[in-house]
């Protein structure tokens, strides 16, 4: 449960905290991944820099909020996860590497 943590913390103080699961909605949701993803990396730290957040990151994050609250839904603690039709924001394609060639690898 360690991943889901830090981002259903970080979720939790956008929001102005979570005083019953069940009222927040996909908008919370929707609202935290625009603001995080317009945050500084390491914002409020002496590490923080100027390059955003990745959408890794972010991906990351979106991830362990949405497995929090379907566990919340699972549990029935929640009657319905509002982040079920939530989408995870994209992440670009990664190209895969060159391989090096047999001349190359003797080389």
């Amino acid at each position: 449960m360690d991943h889901v943590k830090l981002p259903v913390k970080l979720f939790a103080g956008s929001i102005g905290g979570i005083q019953d699961v069940s009222k927040v909605r996909a908008d919370d949701l929707r609202h935290f991944i625009l603001d995080l993803g317009q945050r500084p990396k390491w914002a409020g730290t002496s590490h923080e820099k100027e390059e955003k957040i990745s959408r890794t990151t972010l991906n990351t994050y979106v991830r362990g909020i949405k497995a929090f609250w379907a566990w919340l839904s699972r549990e029935g603690i929640i009657k319905h996860n509002p982040f079920a039709g939530v989408r995870t924001p994209r992440l670009p394609k990664r190209r895969l590497p060159k391989v090096m060639s047999e001349e190359e690898m003797v080389a």
